[in-house]
């Protein structure tokens, strides 16, 4: 049975771990058949005026050429020590003009550590391709009936 959704969510980027130097990108998601996408990074710890930024950048090729898209700063800076932490940057992204996106994680002035990075594709034009290999089970449920 082939499971049709609307939407596809992977995980990017693996955490990071502190640093005040952090600059790391998520592998690249394709944007072919999908209008919007989503990008969630929780920030785990921080120190007092630790710097946490998220961005996206966009590419017509899949390996080369990734530039910064023109939008507002995505940051927030810690107020005091664990000041961000369990926080989220939140980055959304609808009819990009790059098929290829992915994000990239700053930290600076003190340490950051980000938890994983989330991409999720939404707002399919068409029936989306498969999931990744990591998925062992899946199911698409529409008004289930309770299980007696």
């Amino acid at each position: 049975m082939e499971i049709v959704t609307e939407s596809l969510h992977d995980i990017v980027l693996a955490a990071q771990a502190a640093a005040s130097n952090t600059d790391a990108d998520s592998s690249v998601i394709d944007m072919s058949g999908f209008a919007c996408a989503l990008f969630l990074v929780d920030i785990s710890d921080s120190a007092d005026t630790a710097k946490a930024e998220i961005r996206v950048e966009g590419s017509d090729s899949k390996t080369t050429g990734f530039k910064r898209l023109d939008i507002e700063e995505v940051s927030a800076t810690a107020a005091k020590a664990d000041g961000l932490n369990g926080k989220v940057l939140r980055v959304e992204v609808k009819k990009p003009l790059q098929r290829y996106l992915r994000a990239n994680l700053l930290s600076t002035v003190a340490n950051i550590a980000f938890g994983p990075t989330h991409a999720l594709r939404y707002a399919a034009r068409a029936v989306p391709p498969r999931g990744t290999d990591d998925v062992v089970a899946e199911v698409v449920v529409a008004g289930p009936a309770y299980k007696s």
